[in-house]
């Protein structure tokens, strides 16, 4: 599967977010993340010796720098002098 794959959309992984793959590579589990069009940014293979937790971090960090959240942002307010 290449990233933008369709595939992910045929197989009901539309959301944004960081998932565990619905197929293995070479016996793995595999995580990817998926931006807010749905379609595959990035996969790490959970070879032996990788934590899944922190690969899922790394995931999250990677896709909140290239795919960020849309969404509103409270500021403060200018100061009324």
């Amino acid at each position: 599967m290449q990233p933008g794959s369709n595939a992910l959309q045929e197989q009901g992984i539309v959301t944004r977010g960081v998932w565990r793959a619905p197929y293995r590579q070479d016996g793995c589990p595999v995580i990817i993340a998926v931006d807010s069009e749905g379609r595959r940014i990035a996969a790490v293979v959970l070879r032996r010796g990788l934590v899944p937790g922190r690969v899922k971090r790394t995931l999250t960090e990677f896709r909140e720098a290239v795919d960020p959240a849309h969404g509103l942002r409270l500021v403060k307010a200018p100061p009324t002098d």
